[in-house]
């Protein structure tokens, strides 16, 4: 018998593609949505705006609860007040809520953005946080406000990166897959560093799953990534050679300095091992020539 799995945000990508996942694995899924309803089979979808305290929420607990409901930085002109309503007051709805139903586990799906300006080659659990900017600062807040809940219920809050998937292409790395389906030029920076700052859908899915069956207690925080990292250079020839294209690589200059992610937290808190970054290239250029030509976002 499969997890009784409540996701939050499911009306967007990440929450409405962990949603429809679940699903199709055979767990019991209750989607929430705040506008736009998933048209999808296999879940019970339910309606909430969770900036509303009020709102009506399901009343039972939940063997995992995923929290993928909020505003991101990709969302163009949003005020502070929007940014606050949707990741902290939307957190503490939830939380508030779950401390009299309990759950199982809570994921809080946060991100790498909290750590603000990144200048360390390597993301670990010593990186400070440097202006995490208006959404980071909110996705913080969102952090500590489930850490205050640890006597209800235990929760754990990944940092993500650029999250992908078949037809969504906003990363840097969806933008890196549209140009070698279409046959233009590959512009890379930092052609020397390590990159592994990519997940995909199947992966957060299975992290999760991994979260609730450590069945660990208390709050934890990590970031999530890739195994393997590979130089970005190389990277870029892979998404040309896998999209079946000749390889033109234009590396251009920042002062921006990359890095990668450290997984060493994450196998210990959760025992998970991601696939590795070579493995979530490949499906991800070929899922999107499978989609044919023309670009997609």
């Amino acid at each position: 018998m499969g997890l009784n799995i409540l996701v939050t945000g499911a009306g967007g990508f990440v929450g409405g593609g962990l949603a429809r996942t679940f699903a199709a694995q055979g767990h019991r899924v209750t989607a929430l949505y705040r506008k736009s309803r998933p048209h999808w089979d296999g879940a019970v979808t339910v309606q909430a705006d969770l900036a509303d305290p009020d709102c009506r929420l399901p009343d039972r607990r939940f063997d995992l609860v995923i929290h993928a409901a909020a505003h991101t930085h990709l969302e163009a002109d949003l005020s502070a007040e929007a940014f606050v309503a949707s990741n902290v007051r939307g957190t503490l709805t939830l939380a508030r809520h779950l401390s009299r139903t309990g759950a199982g586990m809570v994921v809080h799906l946060s991100t790498l953005s909290v750590y603000g300006a990144i200048n360390d080659p390597v993301v670990d659990s010593d990186t400070p946080l440097r202006d995490p900017g208006l959404y980071g600062t909110t996705k913080l807040l969102a952090e500590q406000v489930l850490a205050e809940q640890v006597a209800a219920f235990p929760s754990l809050s990944l940092r993500l990166p650029g999250v992908v998937g078949p037809g969504y292409y906003k990363p840097w790395l969806g933008r890196l897959v549209n140009d070698a389906c279409a046959g233009r030029p590959l512009s890379i920076f930092n052609p020397d560093g390590l990159f592994n700052n990519v997940i995909d859908i199947d992966g957060l899915a299975e992290a999760c799953v991994a979260a609730a069956a450590r069945g660990r207690s208390g709050a934890g925080v990590c970031a999530i990534g890739a195994a393997m990292p590979m130089t970005i250079r190389d990277l870029a020839a892979l998404v040309a050679e896998t999209a079946g294209t000749v390889p033109s690589i234009v590396v251009g200059q920042t002062a921006k300095p990359s890095f990668h992610i450290s997984i060493e937290p994450l196998r210990a808190l959760i025992g998970f091992e991601p696939k590795t970054t070579a493995d979530i290239v490949r499906r991800y250029v070929l899922a999107r020539a499978s989609e044919g030509k023309g670009d997609r976002i």
